[in-house]
């Protein structure tokens, strides 16, 4: 691979992103891997998260270049004034 892209998003907003280059004539696999952190809010609640991976081959033809987890999320909070 040339390139390989990972975006983490909340909602539209992104939160990390990383460009993964690569020596063209290594011949072993690897995982590649993004993290990000932060503090959910109560306005976070059905907000989706999503890892999008893009693979950048100008070279060969072939779908999907690009491939995306989503997991909305679901924030719990603890009563307050019982």
């Amino acid at each position: 691979l040339d390139r390989l892209e990972i975006e983490l998003l909340k909602g539209e907003t992104v939160l990390e992103n990383k460009e993964f280059l690569e020596d063209t004539d290594m011949k072993s696999l690897e995982n590649k891997s993004l993290e990000a952190t932060f503090i959910p809010t109560t306005e976070d609640t059905g907000k989706a998260l999503v890892c999008q991976a893009k693979l950048h081959m100008d070279e060969m033809e072939f779908e999907p270049k690009q491939r995306q987890s989503t997991q909305t999320l679901y924030v719990n909070v603890a009563p307050r004034d019982t």
